[in-house]
């Protein structure tokens, strides 16, 4: 009998201990239970694939590239977005990984990001060396607007414009005729390349002659050309007076600042840069500032000598 007794006695024990052992893995979990419930969530915004540098906020939304999820507190990352809207206008500045959340630190604003941002569709940026006496000293600045004036003279014109004569010379029958080409001796004038109705335009307006050799004329050719960029850095010179030379360390040195010509960076249309392109390439560019407040074309003439004082 007293073995029986203590072998119930183990086996009550056991099973209380059982029980003891279930009742505190419940409560635990319990526990856990209310203490996920009661922690507070937020909904973040969160990449759904891959995303690539220099993405827009536009193409992140409309290509379904990130998705509004719900995740605990503990869990948002600082800076993280919750809003679609807050992606309009922006761009990403870094790559973004599947499943990470969008931050405010990985966003920025296109037009700080690359000058590409800021060209209206159907634009071209076009850059052009130029002379400060020819752009208002130099005092042009980004987002200021321009006119343009070109100036061809009949003499520069035709240093670059003259064609080459090409000559063949006659041998004997049944023989090859050598093709020799001249040096170029032919001058052309400014109607050589202009169609017959601005010839006739301009010699209406101004009585000047663009067919004749000796033309030249200044006309305006854009108007309200939106300045991109001007860089207007002045670079640091050291100049050495005196005699001995830098390396041998003779004389006195001196530090000065001289202007350089600046560089100059339009918006503009493709058809237009070729114009640009053209006028530096066989004329001279002057630049006109145009007021912030003034934006009414203006019908341009053109002038040369038989117009100047009138």
């Amino acid at each position: 009998m007293g073995v029986r007794r203590r072998t119930i006695a183990i086996i009550a024990a056991v099973v209380l201990a059982l029980a003891a052992a279930g009742l505190v893995v419940w409560y635990v979990s319990s526990l856990r239970e209310e203490t996920k419930e009661a922690e507070p969530t937020r909904v973040v915004l969160v990449a759904t694939a891959d995303i690539p540098e220099r993405t827009t906020g536009e193409n992140m939304v409309a290509k379904k590239l990130v998705e509004r999820k719900e995740i605990v507190l503990s869990a948002v990352a600082p800076g993280a977005l919750s809003n679609e809207a807050d992606l309009q206008g922006k761009i990403l500045t870094v790559p973004v990984a599947k499943g990470q959340q969008i931050l405010a630190s990985q966003l920025g604003v296109p037009e700080e990001q690359s000058l590409s941002y800021r060209i209206r569709n159907g634009m071209r940026a076009i850059s052009l060396a130029v002379d400060r006496r020819n752009a208002v000293g130099g005092a042009i600045k980004e987002g200021d607007r321009v006119d343009v004036i070109a100036t061809f003279d009949a003499d520069q014109f035709n240093a670059v414009q003259l064609i080459p004569t090409t000559t063949t010379v006659p041998t004997t029958p049944g023989g090859e005729s050598p093709t020799t080409t001249a040096p170029p001796t032919s001058p052309m004038s400014l109607g050589m390349v202009l169609s017959p109705l601005e010839i006739a335009r301009i010699k209406d307006l101004t009585g000047i002659d663009l067919s004749q050799t000796v033309s030249s004329v200044s006309i305006t050719i854009l108007q309200q050309v939106e300045v991109l960029a001007m860089d207007n850095l002045l670079p640091v010179v050291t100049r050495q007076q005196g005699g001995g030379g830098v390396l041998s360390g003779g004389g006195e040195t001196t530090t000065e600042e001289v202007p350089n010509n600046p560089v100059i960076t339009l918006m503009v249309t493709p058809s237009d840069a070729e114009k640009l392109v053209y006028a530096q390439a066989y004329g001279q560019i002057t630049f006109t500032l145009v007021p912030a407040r003034d934006t009414t074309p203006v019908d341009p003439v053109g002038h040369g000598l038989p117009n100047l004082f009138r």
